[in-house]
């Protein structure tokens, strides 16, 4: 039996109550007189979250966020599948049923996110189907493929479909879609979005149906400009370890309030609206349901005193009742070493003959008036050939460009992913991804960088860095580009965290700590780095390289140290790896990078590095 104020969120009316516990799930909700200091609230639903992203284990997460009230998550296990494939979801799933915490996972709609990245694991209709027939995948995940769905890809649109057969929602993913693409979006069943940036975005969504997500993560935060829009849902997406620690739903809860939100609204965004949108037997202080409950000090500051799950309680005053042991698994990275000059964007090579037994060539561009070329293998990211004659037995040339006037060429193979590029003789016109502090999305900005021995030179003067993606899946790709935003004055930092596909990604002032980063996390099976000098600070995340066995305040003292040394490097972004991670992101607007090219979302296809 427990007695206190309950918050009614059929009737909006608070009124001393007793709700008596039976079997795991409420029997009866009795009116009583008494004056009592705590309210009972039904417990806290996070309707989409990423739980790798917390680089913990399901198991560990759990550890971290009931004590905070959440008992019930979403989760979509498309970073983990995009790694390992079924395999990995089958983990998450395993990892989770050791914990009171109620998992509802949704089937990954595109792992790929796009053909535009090299990946560790393909999801097809046959599998997505064999995920929608558990019981306890709730939904198909964020659909982020809106190109696919706009363009009607057949693979898409059987993917919708077997969501249809199976009566479960379809999560949508669509930051900055609109007018007619957004109906026909719409118009295929997708339900909700969390990637609303923009009140206007959020309201033209709105009005034609869809369900908002406001999302309130480690590194995309948008509660203080969306919050008055009238969303169904608060969401985190995102959040990181040491943010976790400090709060969950219930932290989300207390801003939405103090920015103004009515507290009866926002405690229904994350316990009875996502119940019923997912058919979750949860979510409301009423007889049937199970007893998942919460008891708070106030409506405003929504301090956590106890938590039930099935009527059990497992955790009180913050802390955790129940024992973890996370399972393990096996990694898989599969990466050669790097060297500084795999991070160099060469210019304008011209005039040479008699090339032959040369290796892995990259990231060169305006090559003219060769001859004689022979046995010349892994050569990439190659822009602007022209007058090249006698080429012979060349092999894996990927992200060749503009190519004219080419004679007598035998035996090439391999080619793939044609852009077009173009420079000047000591200064060049470069594109460079613009970070916009606490979105995901990115902007598209131009400068002119020095050319020094045919090698464009990142301008530390005005924050103009190198950032690259290193293929981690054994085929060894390596494209390189120019970032803004991260402050870095010296040295480099890397991780193994990189949406989607989750390859290494890498941003520095110079490329020997670029190399000495990425070769760091080759022998740690995955994690972050930071490098600057000699000295190498890391994060191990040996879980598919993307989580930790620890718990969430070990993670979060490493991470915290990593950001101070993060911090003396110059960068003043809140949450530097984080962000670095969706730099890779190709399904989030503007620019990005992956391993095989700059990528314009907007226009959907690879542009040049330099314009």
């Amino acid at each position: 039996m427990l007695k206190g104020n309950l918050l009614n969120l059929f009737t909006e009316e608070i009124y001393p109550a007793e709700v008596e516990i039976q079997d795991g799930k409420i029997k009866c909700v009795r009116e009583i007189k008494g004056e009592f200091k705590n309210y009972i609230l039904p417990g806290f639903i996070d309707s989409h979250i990423h739980v790798e992203s917390s680089m913990l284990t399901p198991s560990r997460f759990a550890e971290a966020v009931v004590p905070h009230g959440t008992t019930a998550v979403v989760a979509d296990p498309h970073e983990i599948a995009n790694v390992l494939g079924l395999a990995g979801i089958n983990y998450m799933m395993q990892d989770a049923s050791t914990v009171p915490l109620r998992f509802f996972f949704t089937a990954p709609s595109c792992v790929p996110a796009t053909p535009f990245e090299t990946s560790g694991a393909v999801l097809g209709p046959e599998d997505i189907e064999e995920l929608l027939q558990m019981d306890d995948v709730v939904a198909l995940g964020e659909m982020m493929n809106f190109p696919g769905v706009i363009g009607e890809d057949p693979i898409v649109l059987e993917k919708i479909k077997l969501a249809h057969k199976y009566s479960k929602p379809i999560d949508g993913h669509a930051p900055l879609l609109s007018g007619v693409d957004l109906c026909k979006y719409i118009a295929a069943g997708i339900s909700t979005d969390h990637e609303c940036s923009r009140l206007e975005e959020a309201l033209e969504k709105k009005k034609l149906g869809m369900k908002i997500m406001i999302r309130e993560g480690s590194s995309a935060q948008n509660l203080e400009e969306l919050w008055s829009v009238g969303g169904e849902f608060l969401v985190s997406d995102d959040r990181h370890p040491e943010d976790l620690l400090e709060g969950h739903l219930d932290q989300t809860l207390q801003k939405a309030v103090q920015l103004g939100m009515d507290p009866v609204e926002a405690i229904q965004m994350v316990t009875v609206n996502p119940a019923l949108h997912y058919q979750l037997n949860t979510g409301s202080i009423s007889p049937g349901k199970r007893a998942d409950l919460v008891l708070v000090d106030d409506l405003e500051k929504f301090k956590v005193k106890k938590v039930l799950i099935d009527g059990k309680l497992v955790a009180q005053d913050e802390k955790v009742l129940f024992k973890v042991q996370p399972t393990p698994i096996e990694n898989t990275f599969q990466l050669s070493d790097t060297k500084p000059s795999d991070f160099e964007i060469y210019s304008n090579i011209s005039n040479i003959s008699n090339i032959s037994n040369i290796s892995n060539i990259s990231n060169i561009s305006n090559i003219s008036n060769i001859s004689n070329i022979s046995n010349i293998s892994n050569i990439s990211n190659i822009s602007n050939i022209s007058n090249i004659s006698n080429t012979t037995n060349t092999t894996n040339t990927t992200n060749t460009t503009n190519t004219t006037n080419t004679t007598n060429t035998t035996n090439t193979t391999n080619t793939t992913n044609t852009t077009n590029t173009t420079n000047t003789t000591n200064k060049a016109k470069v594109r460079v991804i613009k970070v916009i502090e606490g979105q995901l999305l990115t902007e598209e900005s131009e400068v002119t960088l020095k050319i020094e021995d045919n090698i464009l030179k990142p301008d530390l003067e005005v924050d103009i860095l190198k950032i690259a993606v290193v293929e981690r899946y054994g085929s060894n790709n390596i494209f390189n580009a120019f970032v803004n935003g991260f402050g870095l004055k010296e040295g480099a930092i890397a991780s193994s965290v990189a949406h989607d596909s989750h390859n290494i990604i890498v941003v520095g002032t110079n490329s020997q700590d670029m190399a000495v980063a990425v070769n760091t996390l080759k022998k740690n099976r995955g994690g972050l780095v930071a490098v600057r000098d000699d000295e190498v600070h890391s994060l191990k995340l040996p879980i598919a390289g993307l989580m930790s066995t620890m718990n969430a305040q070990d993670v979060s003292n490493q991470l915290t140290h990593l950001h101070d040394v993060v911090e003396d490097m110059g960068s003043k972004l809140t949450s530097p790896f984080m962000t670095m991670s969706f730099m890779a992101l190709l399904v989030i607007p503007r620019l990005k990078i992956s391993d095989k090219g700059l990528f314009d979302v907007e226009s959907f296809q690879f542009v040049d590095v330099l314009k």
